[in-house]
């Protein structure tokens, strides 16, 4: 370790060790521990300062440590134990009922330390002498894999393996200089954040700051605090980071222009001055991001270089402690894994990448024949297929284990297709392909946000859509005859490798099958249950996805929500239906926050929640509307064969227009015709997406445009819509929600129609003929002198008799006529 022994070492929250008071802390353990050379030590907790002082003691003793995740199961945990028969197990705080459990299934029992122990250690001064990891062969860990194919094995490596790692990334390549603090973001029983984030960058000198939680906020926090000039992370961090700083780009035509000019000028210095503000976030140092565990995609490794910073994507595996090769940051490339490291080598071989060297492994714990079939000749069969460039650097093709021989013998890279499905696809957010009976199929998990913002109503037809379009264009071999959407997200590891394994298991029919245990019978559960049948005419299974499972709209999601509020006592906002998605979960969330004495079984009523909202002030139309109504209708009138007709049927009293919807231009040929009074008096809808940027939502707040996001404030903006009417204005409102591609008219939504009936207004039905055919999907310029009518039609009032939905099909007829009549 550090000669500045007073500099601090390791941060975590309010707590901070310098690097003598780790190492008198590590002394004061190995003491306490008293264990043997050659020992074992399970390590088994979360990220803390504890973890790190247990990790030491155990080395300063000499003996292996074998770190475990700390989300295995009790049976995972047993299996471990009764393996590697250890002889001392560590249990960080909130993880001993867990591992009670895991004793009671286990052979094996080992002496505990808890970490509330360490926290009175008797440190003596001059317990200062460095812990230095042995030259030579003695085993020094046991990291259990990630079980990517169901079946956990001890990997065995020595003081020799790591320090061929930490040598090559400290001294030869300089990726961790002293001078830089550091996260240890990452679970440290993982290979490669135990190395990159705490051992490597620890025998450097680096700070340390260990990072509460998997949260954004707790990561950003950490990242402004430390502001560490190296990190360790996941592929799946990197995407969720640069799909945010790329959005907020995306936002603003000069961040855009800007980001447009970096890639082109591929200028490190300045790309960091044009985008300060993004190296602030990450604490202003940040020099290298490190990816490792799973391939980076190539978009997300370019959005970082364009932002100014080293990507450094590396190849290894648990088995080569864990790096084979390691970009310089001086000398890197996106796509590619850098060179091989220094005391190591690689051939290629059948197209599979071989390692050999001081860094490979000492075999799998207790398995000797499972290390014979990977270790030949002292190479390493890495089991990745991949190739060397001209440049020396390696690049990773793919998997041979997870290569799909399909009945005709042909060879198919999955991970090739789950590219091309998410990339294009914006409704999908994660992919699985796979084989089964012989037929190539996919599991789809979608992107809720996107289906909400598209008011999707039948997301398995669109699904189908997707795959169909992406068939078209796939080889034969390539095509996928059948797709499965999931609930949930499809199974990784801790760092983000699928579980290709478990696939088969969750095709719908499979998993409904495993559902285990008995429905829960709290009050709570029971209530909600009742509620959700109630609305959506479907029985939920306690993880029965909400809207994937049981088709729940926007509106019921709604319904849904206030529900809770009004009859279980807990205001919660619409982020929560995401994050808690099926009864079960959200049962218990709420049962967490209610109060008890809460519970009735009071039916809640559109009509409370419309009544019950907070006034808001009404944007109010300026000069702008108007002038930009007459360019508009100028322009439709010049450009289009227009019709207008019943304008006068707009009544003198405040009501819902209702148009069906077939182009973005709708809404400015429907206020073509209107006459003037009734213009101004009108108020429409616009989702939030469309108007991010500043100029728009001037516009917006002048013309009589009330914004709205349905993924986050939908509840709100239906009652500031029933303000609208009840301060005597007209409400325009697209009932379908999204628009046809086809002219034929989609489902409408009963907003209109709750919000008729409750507030005694009418509604006044308008039929778009032609519109679709002047701007079809995928053409960014309408088609000049296509025929386009717009008939405004007699208003429909609502009778004391009509239901929502009856009221709903009244109106929709009425357009649904004038639109057949005048195809």
């Amino acid at each position: 370790m550090l000669k500045n022994r007073e500099k601090i070492a390791v941060i975590f929250g309010d707590k901070s060790y310098s690097f003598s008071e780790l190492l008198k802390s590590v002394s004061a353990c190995a003491k306490l521990i008293n264990t043997k050379k050659s020992e074992k030590v399970l390590i088994f907790g979360d990220n803390s300062p504890e973890w790190i002082i247990t990790f030491y003691a155990a080395w300063k003793n000499e003996n292996i440590a074998i770190p475990i995740d700390t989300f295995s199961t009790p049976e995972e945990i047993a299996y471990i134990l009764d393996d590697s028969t250890p002889e001392l197990a560590f249990v960080g705080d909130g993880k001993d009922d867990i591992f009670q459990e895991a004793l009671k299934l286990s052979k094996h029992q080992p002496k505990l330390l808890h970490a509330s122990e360490l926290a009175n250690l008797d440190l003596e001064e001059n317990a200062t002498d460095s812990i230095e990891a042995k030259e030579n062969e003695q085993t020094a860990l046991i990291i259990y894999t990630s079980g990517t194919t169901g079946s956990p094995k001890g990997v065995m490596l020595s003081y020799k393996n790591l320090l061929t790692n930490i040598t090559a990334v400290t001294e030869k390549e300089q990726i961790l200089i002293g001078k830089h603090n550091g996260i240890i973001l990452l679970p440290l029983h993982h290979i490669f954040p135990l190395l990159g984030s705490m051992v490597a960058p620890l025998r450097d000198g680096s700070t340390l700051y260990i990072c509460p939680s998997l949260k954004p906020e707790d990561i950003l926090k950490t990242f402004a605090e430390a502001k560490a000039g190296f990190f360790i992370g996941v592929p799946r961090l990197y995407d969720t980071l640069a799909k945010g700083i790329k959005d907020k780009i995306d936002a603003s035509i000069v961040a855009r222009l800007f980001f447009g000019i970096a890639s082109v000028l591929n200028s490190k210095k300045f790309s960091r001055f044009i985008f300060k503000a993004v190296h602030e976030k990450f604490g202003g140092k940040m020099e290298h991001l490190v990816a490792g565990g799973a391939a980076l995609p190539l978009e997300t490794g370019k959005i970082f270089k364009t932002l100014g910073f080293n990507v450094l994507e590396g190849f290894g595996m648990t088995e080569a402690a864990p790096m084979i090769s390691v970009p310089s940051p001086r000398n890197w490339k996106l796509g590619t894994c850098g060179q091989v490291l220094p005391n190591c080598e690689i051939k290629i071989e059948n197209g599979e990448v071989l390692a050999k060297g001081d860094n490979i492994m000492q075999g799998y714990y207790n398995r000797p024949e499972e290390t014979a079939a990977v270790l030949k000749d002292g190479w390493l069969h890495t089991g990745d297929l991949g190739e060397i460039c001209k440049d020396g650097f390696l690049k990773i093709t793919g998997r041979i284990k997870e290569i799909i021989v399909t009945p005709n013998g042909k060879n198919i890279n999955p991970a090739e297709i789950e590219s091309k499905l998410i990339s294009k696809f914006p409704i999908i957010a994660d992919a699985g392909v796979f084989l089964h009976n012989n037929t190539m199929q996919v599991l789809l998990f979608p992107q809720m946000a996107e289906l909400r913002d598209k008011a999707v109503e039948n997301l398995n037809t669109l699904l189908k859509e997707a795959v169909a379009e992406y068939n078209q264009t796939a080889s034969p071999s390539k095509r996928l005859m059948k797709f499965h959407t999931l609930s949930e997200e499809l199974p990784r590891t801790r760092l983000g490798k699928l579980q290709r394994f478990r696939f088969v298991d969750l095709i719908p029919e499979n998993a409904d099958a495993q559902y285990k245990g008995d429905e829960p019978q709290g009050e709570t559960y029971q209530m909600l249950k009742k509620f959700i049948i109630r609305e959506t005419g479907k029985f939920p299974a306690p993880n029965s996805h909400f809207e994937i499972d049981l088709g729940m709209d926007s509106l019921t999601r709604i319904s849904l929500l206030a529900y809770i509020e009004v009859v279980l006592g807990v205001k919660v906002g619409e982020e929560l239906l995401s994050e808690y998605s099926n009864l079960n979960s959200l049962s218990e969330h709420v049962d967490s926050l209610k109060d008890k004495n809460s519970l009735s079984e009071k039916i809640v009523s559109w009509k409370e929640i419309i009544m019950n909202a907070e006034p808001f002030k009404l944007p109010k139309s300026t000069w702008l509307h108007s002038f930009l109504n007459g360019i508009s209708k100028t322009f439709i009138y010049t450009y289009f064969r227009f019709k207008g007709r019943g304008s006068e049927n707009v009544p003198n009293e405040p009501c819902i227009i209702t148009p069906n919807h077939q182009s973005s231009f709708d809404s400015f040929f429907v206020a073509a015709i209107m006459k003037r009074k009734a213009f101004k008096n009108t108020y429409i809808l616009a989702k939030e997406k469309h108007l991010r940027k500043r100029w728009m939502r001037y516009v917006a707040n002048r013309n009589n445009v009330i914004i709205m996001d349905i993924n986050a404030d939908l509840k709100e903006s239906i009652q500031k819509m029933a303000q609208v009417l009840r301060e005597g204005k007209n409400l325009m409102i697209f009932p379908e929600g999204t628009r046809s591609i086809d002219g034929n008219m989609l489902s409408f939504k009963d907003i209109f129609a709750i919000l008729s009936c409750e507030l005694q207004v009418p509604v006044v039905p308008v039929a778009i003929n032609g519109a679709y055919k002047a701007m079809p999907s995928g053409r960014k310029w309408p088609r000049l002198q296509t025929n386009i009518s717009v008939d405004f039609l007699k208003p429909i009032y609502p009778s004391i008799n009509d239901s929502y939905e009856k009221f709903r099909d009244r109106v929709k007829n009425s357009i649904m006529k004038n639109v057949s009549e005048n195809k």
